[in-house]
């Protein structure tokens, strides 16, 4: 699978999600009292004393039988607003698994063309390193390796290994990921890419981000009143966050598989300094 195919696999059921909440939202609610429900009964052979709730808006219409142990409490909005919260805690873990998808995929190739001048000099993607350390067992396997291209793979595992135990999926994670694979000022490139004005871009990725801890960790309340009530949240918010979670998955796809297409047909490596 592709690093796209990745995303989408994990990206689909938050899409879905937001598709059953359309079904089920609807400015009058769930109905026990219409005037379909008389002819809904004798279609559905229900005893007169069955409880059945009605759903409809202009996408879908649906029953509920009594059987289904959902009343009308079940279908209010503070329930269906955790298939809202839930999408965005999907569309979130889709980009957690996308991004290091992409780096296994097309880092090593990146190190093995660029050499030592694979690392970023930009202060941020410095800054993401801060962390990364080689044990002194790394140190044997590479002065042994009489191979420089076993070499370079080997620190490209060390690297991938690093990134794995990083956060990716937020604004700098994405930057620095972007930036390894040889992707100069990264969220100007996706902005460009998905058509989008940069600062409006990664506005969205940091709500939703947020939006997706404040959601896991406090049951959507916010870190500074975690014992408040929760966050209101409606689908327009929603898709719109959720949107833009894909549209960077996407952007950065197709910039880092054109990268190394230009890399990889392009110059002979990088000469060292």
């Amino acid at each position: 699978m592709t690093p796209r195919d990745v995303f989408e696999a994990h990206f689909r059921s938050a899409d879905v999600l937001l598709r059953v909440y359309r079904l089920l939202e609807s400015d009058d609610g769930p109905k026990r009292e219409d005037l379909m429900i008389p002819k809904l009964r004798r279609m559905l052979s229900c005893r007169d004393d069955e409880e059945v709730i009605l759903l409809m808006n202009q996408l879908f219409m649906g029953v509920v039988r009594e059987r289904a142990e959902m009343n009308l409490a079940f279908f209010r909005k503070e329930n269906l607003d955790l298939l809202l919260r839930q999408s965005v805690v999907a569309a979130c873990s889709a980009l957690d698994v996308f991004l290091p998808s992409l780096l296994d995929t097309y880092l090593p190739t990146v190190i093995q063309i660029r050499q030592r001048n694979f690392v970023p000099f930009d202060s941020e993607t410095k800054s993401f390193f801060n962390n990364f350390r080689l044990k002194l067992e790394d140190i044997w396997p590479l002065a042994e390796e009489p191979s420089m291209e076993r070499r370079w793979g080997l620190i490209a595992r060390r690297v991938l290994d690093y990134c794995k135990s990083e956060t990716l999926s937020n604004e700098r994670g994405i930057a620095a990921a972007m930036t390894l694979l040889g992707v100069d000022k990264p969220w100007e490139k996706i902005a460009s890419q998905a058509g989008e004005r940069e600062h409006s871009l990664r506005e969205r990725i940091k709500r939703v981000v947020t939006r997706r801890n404040d959601i896991v960790h406090r049951a959507d309340r916010s870190v500074t009143d975690p014992h408040g009530q929760p966050s209101p949240i409606d689908n327009v918010w929603t898709q719109n966050h959720v949107g833009a979670i894909n549209t960077v998955a996407m952007a950065c796809f197709t910039l880092a598989r054109e990268r190394v297409k230009e890399l990889s047909t392009g110059a002979p490596p990088d000469e060292e300094d």
